[in-house]
């Protein structure tokens, strides 16, 4: 990770997949965009909501960890009770992180304000790929962005979606990028709005 920001450049891209190994995670909320890409299909988007889901867990268990920034307000009590509310197996666990804040609220109050502010600087970003021309987009990016606030007490937002063409399959075989063959081509044009809003 330290030689990733030590790169000179101006954007470093990084694929991750979909695993929700430690690694996988702690390079996602190092990065300055997380987008998570997702499809139409049910598990897909319960594997999106997921990985946002433990995402999240991962950030609130690493709170003073050295790549936070508030390493010098560790508080152990606190980090228990999040511990306890997010991977403890011995019954603790919270339906929602409302429930963790409202734990936070009654027994650590003095770091409501830094729980508060954690949530609301943690803003992972959907794009919908291979939507077909039946595909009801709205209705998958809502049910996530819904499920996020009620059970996170998160923002997610939406970037765009990407059509499924055929093209990207043959791009796919003849290791032609589509947007190098077709850069005025649908996908390409997608892609360039979806920069525009990576960009503001």
């Amino acid at each position: 990770m330290r030689s990733i920001k030590e790169i000179d450049a101006d954007y470093v891209i990084i694929d991750l997949g979909g695993d929700t190994s430690f690694n996988v995670i702690d390079f996602f909320l190092a990065a300055d965009y997380g987008i998570v890409l997702t499809t139409c299909d049910p598990a897909s988007y319960l594997d999106a909501y997921n990985f946002i889901k433990v995402a999240l867990y991962r950030k609130l268990n690493r709170l003073f960890g050295p790549e936070s920034g508030f390493m010098a307000r560790k508080d152990t009590d606190l980090q228990r009770l999040i511990r306890e509310a997010t991977v403890s197996s011995n019954g603790n666990k919270v339906e929602s992180i409302a429930r963790l804040i409202e734990r936070v609220r009654k027994q650590q109050p003095r770091h409501l304000s830094l729980m508060t502010r954690v949530l609301k600087a943690f803003n992972p970003n959907l794009i919908v790929n291979m939507i077909a021309d039946d595909s009801n987009v709205m209705e998958v990016v809502n049910r996530i962005q819904e499920v996020s606030q009620k059970m996170l007490s998160i923002q997610v937002g939406y970037l765009g979606g990407l059509p499924d063409q055929p093209e990207v399959k043959n791009s796919a075989k003849d290791l032609v990028p589509v947007v190098a063959r077709y850069p005025n081509g649908i996908l390409s044009q997608e892609l360039e709005h979806i920069i525009d809003k990576v960009g503001h």
